[in-house]
């Protein structure tokens, strides 16, 4: 061991960047809490209600002089609420999770990820994050995410390979198998039967071909029955149920209407309450003959009120310029619905509003949109495309497409993922059969064989 020292280039974000960031990920409900919350910590911040007209609550109103603010319990509670400069940053992570009654995964994997990551590969573990469902599986493509932030594809799988090392076991795993794998290995079957099983023979154990799998395995019966109990006791979903998006109610962040032939974009934050600077303290501030640890104090929680205030508007109109560029993009969705639903990146959203793809993802992440056509996360907004007859077209679009199939077929004889392939090929949608099968996966839906009805 040896001291060292050396020179180094290193961003380190202010308060004040970090606040902003807070803000603009939060979801109205989260945030509606924060501003409550520091509404009640910061003396300076008051809501901004309408004067009293009645003259006696006018006079209740009236600045008490510095002799009858109780400074000795402001202080003492203010200090203690921001804590030495030091720790402020510290303190303000660790206050978080309050926002929310039950902590969302997104929230619960960055909490995972801060301890684990060095600060130049954090932006990397956000839009990755980012790119994960309600289930806990990856819905974005590896080369996808590393265009939109301008690293290369293997510095995403590198991170990945850290995030799919988190709690809940699956998390960030690409598909079925892959989330089936992670959770085997940290069971600590790497070498088992059951991963083989997983790993190589998926097909025919969902087929419950076990002679096969008896004669290719080399296993007795009593041997795939213990690897079947295992396997059993595996999460398809690794994060359904488990988390705060789940089971709160779904509040849109933002609401589009359609208006004289064009739409318009509502940033829906009336629930939050407004916030204004108290007159008092300004006043405070103007005698000379202030003690200056009381003056200390004010400016400090001043600053710290002007910078919230600040973020809320930020976080308002980048919400709206973000809105606005998905609409123009998405104009056919809007207009038509699902099926004409295009594909989207994150980075060309960025380029449209010119801000980084890291903000567009936090803009969407954990929001939803009310529109026309019904109540949409935003994420669904964005996903790769597949050719056809009428250009390219989202591969939500063609995965809604086979729901509607497999919901009007024939239950006595239903489509297979061949015939669905047909199908979508008639329409001008080339898309292979395996693609069907994942996509079919995705939407829960068991294959033709287990959905006939006798």
């Amino acid at each position: 061991m040896q001291l060292s020292q050396k020179l180094g280039l290193q961003q380190i974000l202010a308060p004040q960047q970090l606040l902003s960031l807070k803000v603009l990920q939060l979801p109205t409900l989260e945030l509606e809490q924060m501003v409550k919350q520091e509404l009640e910590a910061n003396p300076l911040l008051e809501s901004d209600e309408p004067e009293p007209e009645n003259p006696s609550q006018a006079e209740e109103l009236q600045e008490p002089t510095d002799e009858e603010v109780d400074w000795d319990a402001i202080l003492e509670d203010g200090f203690e609420l921001m804590g030495l400069p030091e720790d402020k940053e510290e303190q303000e992570e660790d206050r978080g999770p309050e926002y929310s009654a039950r902590m969302s995964l997104s929230e619960y994997l960055r909490s995972q990820l801060r301890l684990l990551l060095p600060e130049e590969d954090l932006e990397i573990g956000e839009a990755i994050i980012g790119s994960i469902d309600e289930d806990g599986y990856l819905c974005c493509p590896v080369e996808e995410i590393a265009k939109a932030i301008g690293v290369p594809p293997e510095e995403v799988e590198r991170v990945l390979r850290i995030v799919q090392t988190l709690d809940p076991p699956g998390v960030g795993a690409r598909d079925v198998r892959e989330g089936l794998m992670l959770q085997l290995r940290d069971m600590g079957f790497e070498d088992s039967l059951a991963m083989r099983i997983v790993r190589d023979h998926l097909d025919d154990f969902i087929g419950r071909r076990y002679g096969k799998l008896c004669r290719e395995l080399g296993v007795t019966e009593e041997e795939l029955k213990e690897a079947e109990r295992i396997i059993s006791k595996l999460n398809p979903k690794p994060a359904s149920g488990n988390f705060g998006e789940e089971a709160l109610p779904i509040v849109p962040d933002i609401i589009v209407e359609r208006r004289n032939g064009d739409y318009e974009v509502i940033v829906n934050d009336f629930s939050i309450p407004s916030l204004r600077i108290s007159p008092l303290y300004r006043s405070l501030l103007r005698r000379k003959d202030l003690n200056e640890d009381i003056r200390q104090y004010i400016m400090e929680r001043l600053r710290s009120a002007r910078w919230l205030l600040r973020a809320i508007r930020q976080r308002r109109a980048t919400m709206r310029k973000v809105m606005e560029a998905i609409v123009e993009a998405q104009r056919s969705f809007f207009d038509y619905g699902i099926p004409y639903l295009r594909p989207l990146t994150l980075q060309q959203v960025a380029d449209m509003v010119g801000i980084h793809p890291s903000t567009v993802s936090r803009v969407v992440s954990g929001k939803y949109v009310q529109t026309p056509h019904g109540l949409f996360p935003m994420k669904f907004f964005f996903s790769g495309g597949l050719g056809s007859l009428r250009g390219e077209i989202s591969t939500k679009s063609v995965i809604d497409r086979i729901r509607e199939m497999i919901e009007n077929e024939d239950p006595h004889n239903p489509l297979s993922d061949d015939q669905i392939a047909q199908k979508l090929k008639e329409e001008g949608i080339e898309v292979a059969r395996r693609t069907v099968a994942k996509y079919r996966e995705k939407l829960g839906i068991p294959a033709a064989r287990y959905r006939r009805r006798l």
